[in-house]
């Protein structure tokens, strides 16, 4: 039980590693990394227990311990851990740079402070200043994701790899 835990965990590590790198490879170097990490995690397992992958799934079909509590359990925690960990990627990967931020709250405070009406809303005046400062950073930025992006299909075309592009 103790080594199909391990191995669960592995593979969930691994396929976090292969997550990550998988955009700047190309569809056969990603074979030949996930074979590589495939051995790594089959070397690990025959290291700490003493017995290979295929023995060890012999013994899970065996005993049907992928229907099991614990490893279902285990199963879903990675899992989720997993999609956060992807979520959280995309989110970095969407927020502005740290000097784009800085960029951001320097021209925020050079605007001075805003000033609201009774009902809680923005002066007409503060609203287009902020407004301003809004578009003007979201065309800036976005311009900026656009030529990120016409890179990274290049570089796909590059290596040859359709399913990037």
């Amino acid at each position: 039980m103790e080594a199909l835990k391990k191995k669960t965990e592995l593979d969930y590590a691994m396929q976090m590693k292969l997550d990550d790198i998988a955009t700047r490879m190309t569809p056969e170097q990603m074979e030949e990394v996930r074979g590589i990490e495939i051995s790594k995690v089959s070397d690990n397992i025959y290291g700490q227990y003493g017995f290979d992958m295929d023995t060890l799934m012999d013994y899970v079909r065996h005993y049907k311990l992928m229907g099991h509590p614990e490893v279902k359990a285990l199963g879903m925690k990675l899992g989720k851990q997993a999609a956060i960990q992807r979520r959280k990627a995309i989110f970095m990967r969407q927020m502005p740079s740290q000097e784009a931020l800085k960029e951001i709250e320097a021209e925020a405070e050079a605007a001075g402070p805003m000033n609201y009406n009774q009902d809680g809303t923005l002066t007409f005046e503060d609203f287009l200043k902020s407004s301003s400062l809004v578009v003007k950073h979201t065309q800036k930025l976005t311009k900026e994701f656009m030529q990120q992006k016409v890179t990274e299909r290049r570089r796909a075309l590059k290596i040859k790899n359709n399913g990037l592009y």
